[in-house]
């Protein structure tokens, strides 16, 4: 099963890039926040997810409100996630009506504190449901 499970999957690590789902319909979003620094009162985690025909046209929001029913607000922003030091977040996305090229951009955004940093946070995306599988 394990054997099945790699060969039909594609993992990116990183967030912000063109990413190619070409032969994909969904992914998993997965954030580590790491150590959250300067003492804030609160942290957030927004994601945003845009799609493109070209790796360096003119990236637009996800109109799909439909990527994740539980975590998606509108025009491709996904609803804020209070986040501490050491959280994972996972998001499903569901890409089946988004162009060719995806680019998801996390945003931590604190309240208060001194300089406020979320120091090692780490995205990573794994693209799924491959219309011809292995890949």
């Amino acid at each position: 099963m394990k054997r099945e499970l790699f060969d039909n999957v594609s993992v990116v690590i990183g967030a912000g890039e063109a990413v190619d789902r070409e032969g994909y319909i969904s992914a998993v979003f997965a954030a580590s926040i790491g150590t959250i620094t300067g003492s804030p009162t609160a942290a957030k985690l927004s994601v945003k997810v845009e799609h493109c025909d070209t790796t360096d046209g003119d990236f637009e929001l996800v109109p799909d409100t439909k990527m994740d029913p539980d975590t998606t607000t509108l025009n491709g922003i996904l609803k804020e996630v209070a986040v501490k030091s050491g959280d994972e977040v996972k998001m499903n996305l569901d890409l089946l009506g988004c162009k060719r090229y995806v680019k998801i951009t996390p945003t931590i955004s604190f309240t208060g504190g001194s300089s406020p940093a979320a120091a090692g946070a780490a995205y990573a995306m794994v693209l799924g449901d491959p219309t011809q599988a292995p890949v």
